[in-house]
Order: structure tokens, then C-alpha cells, then sequence
């Protein structure tokens, strides 16, 4: 007999279609916004070191 460990169990509860595009949606924010932040600055700070 294989034991199926922590897998056995099936989760008890259903997400609704607009809280998962709610939570990719902020996933995605976290991480666009501060890339984007700074490669809008990018150039900015170049001409400054110049």
C-alpha cells in the first residue's frame, strides 16, 4: 500500500472566478509596479550621473 501523505484530503472550499482575478491582479501589481517605477526613472537617473 502507497501512502498518499498530505494529498489525501481535498480542499473544502470553492473560489469564485472574480477572487481569483482579484488576487492575480494584485500578485501582478506587487511585482509590475515597482519594476515599472523604475525603468520609468531609469533614464532620469542616468542623465543625472552624467
Amino acid at each position: 500500500m502507497i501512502s498518499q501523505g498530505l494529498v489525501s484530503h481535498k480542499l473544502n472550499f470553492n473560489l469564485l472566478s472574480w477572487q481569483i482575478v482579484l488576487v492575480l491582479s494584485v500578485f501582478a501589481m506587487t511585482i509590475l509596479c515597482p519594476a515599472g517605477w523604475i525603468l520609468h526613472h531609469l533614464q532620469k537617473d542616468r542623465r543625472r550621473s552624467h
